[in-house]
């Protein structure tokens, strides 16, 4: 899962060879946007309880949970509009689930938000790793979907931004500035 995760990180599309029609393929996928999700979630926890109140340790726990949720949905929401796009729009016959798996596997950049606390590197660490989802997904959609890469790229510019950067900025990171900033 490790070793697949790195090298769709790394934008290599060959991984994507390995995803075939087996089970565990989606649980491995699973568990790279899960320790992702809980990457996103400590990260956030760790950034806002430096600046909290004693009394507020219950609403950064509500935080944290909501924040790995996010990202679960967000894997959701950007697989459901690179679907509809791919095979409604482009023309690609490839199932839900082929591209749920492809698109899991390269939401592994998101556990560097687990480092948003660290002073003067943290911050920007997170948002490229975020940003850096975008490309991987890209080369995911090009090779599973089998689309050209300007078609991959439009469906994947929407699902990404919908899943990745408005659902988390709505649910999130703006209500969390409100409450502890």
């Amino acid at each position: 899962m490790l070793n697949q995760a790195l090298r769709a990180a790394l934008l290599d599309p060959s991984v994507f060879d390995e995803f075939g029609e087996e089970p565990e393929s989606m649980f491995r996928s699973m568990g790279v946007v899960i320790v992702a999700a809980l990457g996103f979630g400590l990260g956030l926890w760790s950034e806002f309880r430096t600046g909290a109140a004693s009394g507020e340790s219950t609403a950064l726990l509500m935080l944290a949970f909501v924040a790995v949720s996010t990202i679960v949905l967000g894997w959701s929401v950007c697989a459901v509009l690179v679907w509809a796009i791919g095979n409604k729009g482009f023309g690609s016959s490839t199932g839900y689930r082929t591209g749920l798996r492809a698109l899991g596997i390269c939401f592994a950049p998101i556990t560097f938000w687990l480092f948003l606390n660290v002073p003067i590197i943290g911050a920007p660490l997170a948002l490229l790793a975020h940003v850096w989802t975008l490309p991987a997904c890209v080369v995911a959609v090009h090779k599973t979907l089998e689309l050209a890469w300007w078609k991959a790229g439009i469906a994947v510019a929407f699902g990404w931004a919908w899943g990745l950067v408005v659902i988390p900025l709505f649910m999130v990171l703006i209500p969390a500035a409100d409450e502890f900033g």
